[in-house]
């Protein structure tokens, strides 16, 4: 994925959580429709609810600045 990996998107069999290992179906409440946050330095995907609340801030506030987002492994 590209820069600013942080989207609404619809959940496909081959998204996985790098957290969970799962595909957000498993999340009932969202339809199928699960917010999912990409790292831009290992393109690894995670489910926003598998992360620090501090994490998926920093994710949001990356989106608005268009500024590149680490995950926790990464930084």
């Amino acid at each position: 994925m590209s820069k600013q990996s942080v989207i609404l998107i619809l959940v496909c069999d081959d998204e996985y959580c790098a957290k969970c290992g799962g595909t957000g179906d498993e999340e009932p409440e969202h339809d199928n429709i699960s917010r999912w946050i990409g790292c831009d330095n290992c393109q690894e995907w995670y489910h926003r609810w598998c992360l620090p609340a501090d994490s998926v801030a920093e994710a949001d506030i990356s989106l608005i600045t268009s500024s590149l987002w680490e995950c926790p492994s990464c930084k």
